[in-house]
């Protein structure tokens, strides 16, 4: 084959081997040379690549002591599902207390498990216990680099904060309110009042924040007594109490059981206790209000089944009550 570019002639003619050529020469065919060929294309290669999108602070100005809600939004921005990453957060220098991992209900759990163009939030409560004038927390994905991914240099995203000195109340009332949030409990309710073994019961407690900045991702436990049960539902929902209690200064939500006790004995003492910050992670104005309790009786009562008219006069009054709070969880929204 010739080796430059350009036209090349081409003609041949018969030859008799070892002997001769004979014959006439064929008519010239002119052969251009050196015409590109296309390149074959490129195959689809298939992998995950996990990046921190954002990550961000509440409140994003903290005072020393106070709880802070730190997320991070993770995506797969890759072509390929990936299942199992791991993944750890750096909370800066400040000093802090052991921060708590808010188990959300999406692919952020234990491990981080998402299709591609998928995304899950990640969160801790942690409370800061000194001032600075310049924390960074950051999140990490996939921190051991044990998934293969399309890009290895976007998985850690960093956020920069001041958390302030507590201000607190000087001895000559020049000094300022402390900023802090104050979870208190309302006395525990009961509906109906009275108690049935086999009975729908309502036991209820509202939560109200009575400092001076908010109170995220805060737990609470509800201890409905040694009596054997054979239901128990929480039926809280809305603004406030959900899995975790979240209010700003002043702000209240209810948190509510339906509850049905199995005791057979004749009259059984039952006592009740329920616990906003169950595991006291958030530093208070004052710690003596979160808890109350309540003793009452369960008694036989002759009520055998829900059919039952006082089973049913029991739920249709738990059921107004429960309206009732609501109303009153919007009027208090309204009005702000």
């Amino acid at each position: 084959a010739p080796q430059t570019t350009g036209t090349h002639n081409f003609q041949w003619r018969m030859v008799h081997e070892i002997v001769r050529w004979f014959g006439d020469y064929t008519p010239n065919v002119p052969i251009p040379v050196g015409y590109a060929i296309p390149n074959p294309p490129s195959p689809t290669v298939y992998f995950p690549d996990l990046t921190v999108v954002t990550v961000g602070v509440s409140p994003s100005n903290p005072v020393a002591n106070q709880q802070v809600l730190i997320t991070a939004t993770v995506k797969n921005i890759g072509n390929a599902p990936t299942s199992g990453a791991a993944f750890s957060i750096d909370l800066g220098s400040a000093p802090h207390n052991i921060a708590q991992y808010l188990y959300p209900a999406d692919a952020c759990g234990l491990y981080i498990n998402l299709a591609p163009g998928a995304s899950c939030t990640v969160s801790y409560n942690v409370t800061y216990t000194a001032s600075s004038s310049s924390n960074t927390v950051t999140l990490t994905v996939d921190p051991n680099v044990s998934v293969l991914e399309s890009s290895e240099t976007n998985n850690s995203l960093s956020y920069t904060f001041s958390v302030r000195g507590m201000a607190t109340s000087g001895g000559g009332g020049g000094g300022q309110p402390s900023l802090l949030p104050d979870l208190a409990l309302s006395d525990i309710l009961l509906s109906p009042a009275n108690p049935v073994v086999n009975g729908f019961t309502n036991i209820s407690t509202t939560v109200t924040n009575k400092g001076t900045i908010a109170a995220n991702g805060t737990s609470f436990s509800v201890d409905l007594g040694a009596t054997s049960r054979s239901s128990a539902q929480l039926v809280t929902s809305g603004s406030g109490c959900g899995l975790y209690i979240n209010l700003q200064p002043g702000a209240s939500c209810l948190i509510s059981y339906n509850v049905v006790y199995s005791s057979t004995s004749s009259v059984s003492s039952n006592t009740v206790t329920i616990r906003a910050d169950s595991n006291n992670t958030v530093v208070e104005s004052d710690e003596t209000n979160n808890t109350k309790t309540l003793t009452f009786p369960i008694t036989l009562g002759g009520a055998s089944s829900m059919g039952d008219n006082r089973n049913l006069a029991n739920t249709l009054s738990a059921m107004q009550r429960q309206l009732d709070g609501i109303m009153r969880q919007l009027q208090s929204v309204l009005g702000r």
